[in-house]
């Protein structure tokens, strides 16, 4: 991916929602969606939309986030929901497929209705065969990738999180399937670490763009 476009992906990610010293995350939200109707160019690619839905979610859960939450909010995030249900990276698969379904499992634990029901089964039908056919028996993450396996590895620390906090009988099954896998790809997480803390540099690993096996643990610890 040209250096460009990643740059104007990460921006639409709204990772930095979660910065400390953030405070205008709600001027932020509603610029992206003034800025950014549907369908517009890099906003509106499956794999930012997916990022970005995980946290606005965890943004609008947290103390920072107004109350009651501003209905054009709500619209936009029922709007890109209901779009990646239909823009599934199917030709991508592995963390882009990892990705998109973890963001419908958490569309569709946030909201209710019938359309939520239906994003929260295609997300789990989707982790459901993706946990068996991603996660190794050595517990390392198939692409073989120290970055790429972090970066699941947080994303199954995060749906843990929401097994447990969200009380839903239809993520009990998700949560047995974690239980299970996540002892082991934390230890492979560790065995990729060197003393410094730094993953190892190997298959598109670079530092500082996922959490390290430190942090990891602590998350898990939690």
């Amino acid at each position: 991916m040209e250096q460009d476009k990643l740059w104007r992906y990460n921006l639409h990610y709204f990772d930095f929602l979660h910065e400390p010293v953030r405070s205008n995350g709600p001027e932020l939200i509603e610029s992206w969606i003034a800025a950014n109707p549907q369908g517009r160019e890099d906003a509106w690619e499956p794999f930012p939309v997916s990022l970005r839905l995980v946290n606005w979610i965890k943004f609008f859960l947290s103390p920072g986030a107004p109350s009651p939450l501003p209905p054009a909010w709500l619209e936009s995030l029922a709007l890109q929901a209901k779009w990646l249900t239909g823009n599934i990276e199917y030709h991508l698969l592995a963390n882009h497929y990892f990705k998109n379904a973890k963001a419908l499992v958490f569309a569709g634990t946030f909201f209710e209705g019938a359309q939520a029901q239906k994003w929260l089964e295609q997300g789990l039908r989707i982790l459901h065969a993706e946990l068996g056919e991603q996660i190794l028996s050595d517990g390392g993450h198939f692409e073989r990738s120290p970055m790429y396996h972090c970066m699941i590895l947080e994303d199954c620390l995060d749906l843990w999180n929401l097994c447990q906090g969200s009380g839903l009988d239809a993520l009990s099954p998700l949560r047995a399937r974690l239980a299970a896998v996540l002892p082991g790809m934390l230890a492979f997480a560790g065995g990729l670490t060197h003393p410094d803390g730094g993953i190892a540099l190997f298959n598109d690993a670079a530092l500082g763009i996922e959490p390290g096996h430190a942090e990891l643990a602590a998350y898990h610890e939690r």
